[in-house]
């Protein structure tokens, strides 16, 4: 089970209390690579939600940046505190000594110095600019041939294509296609193409590469099972692996939820055939991962599916996403303490409604979307949430 604070401790991390913010509006604000850019309805319903969901995953000392009337947990162990933006403004930054938001982006850093974050506790502008980089789905594309390479039964094929009529020409050549943005995230930006669609399919995809740069295109897969491997990274090459994390997607892409579970019952929801692959896959990813973050210091996990092959057999996907942020995962693995000896939970999110027996809200007061931890019954069987 983890300790109480999920995040790892890094060589030269400052001591002292950490400020958490959960800006749900990264993935967008990297897409823009504006420090004014204006998030969506829907990343603002989350920010305002979920504001004190890191109070779950914070250490004891630490604070979360909430709005003044955001509704506080009440079943919080003590020593975890909300901060508001005119608390910090009011000398609160004093307390602080170091930033821990879901992921750093251009926005959040405008963001902070609008309510005077010191400049020492934010990332200067060429670590902007790395993280910013990292994040694009061009570093998974990348990625996966090396992988393959490391595992040859495994499956994988994508391609980074830099016009509109590359990311045709790929799509004839896979037949039924996956479009990817380079940045977007929780299945948004993500779209089934073939080169025969019509021109609303292709027009999408034109606006992507002319305002991001590029887009990922693979083959489609027929998924099994979704799962990640949850790192931690401190720069220098140096990465740790946090856990297993198995998490189940909606026909649309989007995300549904989360198994929490210690990390025996997690292996479960793998694919039992698959399982040795998956453990030197993740051996495989600390390394070469651990050579492309150098520049970067925080969590980060790497999606990967089970797929049906035309014959039946399943196979492993080693790389389908990296997300070079804290992710739905490592949420999942910081819940763990929650749990009773033995037992297993499902994490999910969902419109506000009357709590369920076994069911705590981890964000209560949410007005459109709220966290619930779900207790699953003794007997419940090992692939639970997935």
């Amino acid at each position: 089970m983890l300790s109480f604070s999920a995040t790892p401790s890094c060589p030269n991390t400052p001591a002292g209390p950490a400020l958490h913010v959960f800006n749900a509006s990264h993935d967008e604000a990297l897409a823009s690579g504006s420090p004014y850019y204006y998030p969506s309805r829907t990343a603002r319903t989350f920010e305002a939600d979920l504001a004190a969901q890191p109070a779950w995953w914070a250490a004891e000392g630490d604070a979360v940046l909430v709005a003044p009337d955001t509704p506080w947990p009440a079943a919080l162990p003590a020593g975890v505190r909300p901060v508001t933006a005119a608390q910090l403004r009011a000398g609160g930054w004093d307390g602080v000594a170091r930033i821990e938001p879901w992921g750093w982006d251009a926005l959040l850093v405008h963001r902070l110095r609008r309510i005077g974050a010191p400049a020492g506790l934010l990332p200067a502008p060429e670590r902007l600019e790395a993280v910013r980089r990292l994040s694009s789905r061009a570093l998974a594309v990348g990625l996966l041939p090396q992988l393959r390479a490391e595992l040859p039964e495994s499956v994988g094929e994508s391609a980074w294509c830099a016009t509109l009529e590359e990311a045709r020409r790929a799509a004839a050549r896979y037949g039924r296609a996956m479009l990817k943005a380079p940045w977007s995230g929780s299945g948004r930006g993500v779209f089934t193409a073939t080169a025969a669609d019509g021109p609303a399919v292709w027009q999408r995809a034109a606006r992507i590469v002319r305002e991001q740069g590029g887009i990922a295109v693979e083959p489609f897969y027929e998924r099994e099972a979704d799962f990640a491997l949850e790192f931690f990274a401190c720069g220098e090459e140096t990465l740790t692996f946090s856990g297993l994390s198995a998490f189940r997607t909606s026909p649309g892409g989007g995300y549904a939820g989360n198994a929490v579970a210690d990390e025996a019952a997690l292996r479960h929801c793998v694919p039992a055939a698959l399982l040795p692959q998956l453990d030197r896959a993740a051996d495989a990813l600390g390394r070469l991962l651990g050579r492309a973050l150098r520049d970067y210091r925080g969590p980060l996990g790497v999606d990967l599916m089970a797929v049906r092959q035309p014959d039946g057999r399943l196979a492993l996907h080693p790389c389908v996403e990296v997300n070079v942020r804290r992710t739905m995962g490592h949420v999942a693995l910081a819940l763990r303490r929650l749990l009773p000896p033995g037992r297993r939970a499902v994490y999910a999110l969902r419109r506000p409604a009357p709590p369920a027996p076994g069911e705590l809200c981890l964000t209560p007061g949410a007005q459109a979307v709220e966290a619930v931890a779900t207790l699953l019954p003794e007997d419940a069987d090992g692939e639970s949430g997935n």
